[in-house]
């Protein structure tokens, strides 16, 4: 029985496969593609969850997770901006920064939103420290943008750094991943 069972799920399988273009097709004629698509970069900040502030509090949470990680590209892009012989890295830096400023906006006012619902006294006290986070954050991808833009005059220039300079620059490079690193398990552990 069990082989028969097994025999029976291959045959099935292989008979359905070359159906798939078929069945796509199918598909997406009849469910419209906007259902699917979600303007703006945040992934988890759902309208539907506003009435049920604990879950959209941790919403919140996974969102600065995510932009914790364009953070820590923008510092990485800026630092390296400083050592680069041509535009990439700066050009990076003011791309990831724009995305950056996207989901300060798009935080912001989900946490503005959810501070008008009837909250717990706990989920209350929360939504300032997460709005103080967002914003630091944003501060920190600006100051990288701010980096980028003065390693994008050194390079007009033809500037070149000491290595002493290097090894600074590299210490600090250090000092931030970690500060950023220490801050997402901070968030993560409700620290």
């Amino acid at each position: 029985i069990a082989n028969f069972h097994t025999l029976f799920n291959v045959f099935n399988m292989l008979l359905f496969i070359p159906l798939i273009p078929l069945l796509e097709r199918i598909v997406t004629k009849f469910i419209p593609e906007s259902i699917f698509k979600k303007e703006g970069i945040t992934n988890y900040l759902d309208e539907s969850l506003l009435a049920e502030p604990t879950i959209a509090i941790d919403q919140i949470k996974l969102e600065l997770g995510r932009m914790m990680h364009n953070v820590q590209r923008v510092v990485g892009y800026s630092l390296k901006s400083l050592d680069s012989i041509n535009s990439l890295y700066i050009n990076n830096t003011f791309q990831a920064e724009s995305e950056n400023d996207q989901y300060q906006l798009e935080i912001t006012d989900y946490i503005a939103r959810l501070s008008r619902q009837e909250l717990y006294e706990e989920d209350a006290a929360r939504l300032p420290v997460l709005l103080h986070v967002t914003n630091d954050l944003e501060k920190a991808a600006d100051f990288s943008r701010n980096i980028a833009e003065l390693a994008e005059r050194k390079l007009d220039k033809g500037i070149e750094f000491s290595e002493q300079q290097k090894v600074i620059i590299g210490n600090m490079s250090r000092l931030v991943n970690g500060m950023l690193d220490n801050l997402l398990t901070a968030l993560e552990n409700n620290d």
